[in-house]
């Protein structure tokens, strides 16, 4: 900017009638440094993250924070579902799977992984209409007999470490 607000008019011979006079090699040195200059700008800017001044909390209204907080709390009391699921062979049968569960109501994630093949089911949906909707798209779980031997377990007792089987 310094080089366009004062060495153009400089270099054009504006300033003559007052002694300042900028010779043909320095106004061609400045020309090419301000053409790096650009150029390295440019590139620059393709890397370039605005700045988060403020914290996210500062940026909602509190009717967000209040609903914000409401899904907090339905999600502390929410439990966890680990599965042990028969007869997953490949990736389609792991998105059936995962497809089945989270069309359930209660349920919300449904995390399928086919080793080990287990469903982690997160929500408030009960143990006996996930076994069923796995029964209904084809694959029954172990604990289709004794669905008392799953348990439900608090998340906030899971987020501190691995899930685990249940024994079936």
């Amino acid at each position: 900017l310094g080089f366009n607000a004062i060495g153009i008019p400089v270099a054009a011979g504006l300033l003559q009638p007052l002694g300042i006079v900028l010779p043909p090699w320095a106004a061609g040195l400045a020309m090419a440094l301000s053409s790096v200059c650009v150029v390295t700008s440019s590139l620059l800017l393709a890397r370039y993250q605005q700045p988060r001044f403020f914290p996210d909390s500062e940026l909602t209204s509190p009717e967000e924070e209040e609903a914000a907080a409401a899904a907090a709390e339905e999600e502390a009391r929410e439990g966890e579902h680990v599965i042990k699921v028969t007869g997953m062979s490949c990736g389609k049968c792991v998105s059936r799977v995962t497809t089945a569960l989270q069309a359930l109501p209660g349920v919300t994630s449904a995390h399928v992984t086919l080793e080990p093949p287990v469903a982690t089911v997160r929500g408030s949906a009960p143990l006996s209409p996930l076994l069923l909707a796995l029964s209904a798209a084809g694959y029954p779980s172990s604990s289709d007999q004794d669905p008392a031997s799953s348990t439900t377990v608090p998340v906030a007792a899971t987020s501190a470490r691995a899930p685990q089987v249940p024994a079936f």
